[in-house]
Formats: structure tokens, sequence, C-alpha cells
């Protein structure tokens, strides 16, 4: 009996290490994921990362409409549950003043996506005319890149674009698919 408990038990480890390997090398998608310090429970609608007190995006499996910023986006079916991750962009002057900016970025995020096999995300910036105009001119760096961001679109209110290399920086899988998507953007 002795010797039959612990076969069992040494069968368990073996079982679960494996299993711990496949979840954590991509083949097995684990049913709950960490995205943004967050935990949302994987499901059969999009997820919304971010606080529900300024959740203002309405989902559709085919379409991401924000109507706090005015934008919205289609996917193909292979994005049909998609992730919606709040993040912030913060730029710094490029003569040297200390004033620093931010803004929101919203990170559309492919259903793919797993910490080991990274899908390209779609990052919009959003900004205002007046920090626009800076990085427009050149004069806000929002990142590393010798280049600025490039526009999207924009409206009344804000100015959409995309980082600077957000696509073939990375080995990021699905870059192509992404930039397909993107040309979906509308701003309203």
């Amino acid at each position: 009996m002795k010797n039959k408990n612990k076969t069992l038990i040494i069968g368990i480890l073996v079982i679960g290490f494996i299993l711990a390997i496949c979840i954590h090398r991509g083949y097995i998608r684990p049913l709950v994921k960490n995205v943004a310090n967050t935990t949302p429970i994987a499901t059969q609608t999009p997820v919304l990362v971010s606080s529900p007190e300024t959740a203002t995006e309405t989902y559709d499996p085919k379409n991401y409409k924000n109507e706090k910023y005015g934008f919205e986006i289609s996917f193909p079916d292979s994005w049909q549950y998609y992730a919606v991750i709040s993040e912030t962009w913060q730029g710094t002057m490029v003569n040297g003043d200390t004033k620093k900016y931010q803004g929101p970025k919203i990170l559309l995020r492919s259903p793919k996506w797993t910490e080991a096999k990274p899908w390209q995300d779609i990052p919009v910036l959003i900004f205002t005319p007046e920090q626009w105009k800076l990085a427009e001119n050149e004069e806000l760096a929002v990142s590393a890149a010798p280049i600025g961001p490039s526009k999207l679109g924009e409206n009344k209110n804000y100015v959409f674009a995309l980082p600077p290399r957000w696509i073939g920086f990375t080995d990021a899988l699905g870059q192509d698919e992404a930039a397909e998507i993107v040309k979906t953007f509308k701003a309203f």
C-alpha cells in the first residue's frame, strides 16, 4: 500500500510538471491570464482590462467602439475575443525642458497572444490637439525612436496615433494582420 501511494504521488507531480511546462511554452492556454497587472478570466466575450468607472467602450466581436475618445476599429474573425488594455503613454520635451506629458493609450490585443508567443498589439495613443502639435513638430518625444508617432485620425477633441516602430520592432506574431486591422480605424 505504501508503494502505491508513493507511485501515485510521483505520478501526480510528473503530470503537474508537464502541464506547467506546456502552459509556460504556450502549448496550453490557461483559463486565467495575467494582463497589465490584472487577472481577467478567459471568457467567450472580449475582455476589458480597465476600471469599471472609466469603461466607455462598446464590445462587439467584430467592432471595438470607444465613445469616450471617439474612435472605432473593426476586427476579422480571428480577433473575436480580443482584449482591451488601458495604459498611459508618456513623453518628454526634446529641447531638454523637464516638463513631462502623458495621455491615454489603448492596447487592442489579439486573443492568440500569450507570454510565450506574443502577438502584435495595436497600440492607439490618444493626444490632445496641443500635445499632438508638439509631437508633430518633433518637440515632444513619446519613445526613444528618432521619429515621431504616425497619425491615425482625429476628431474635434483628440488626435489618434500609432507609436513609432510599433510594428516590426520585435518578432511578435501577427504583424501583417495587425497592420491590416489598423486600416479600419475611424474617428468620430
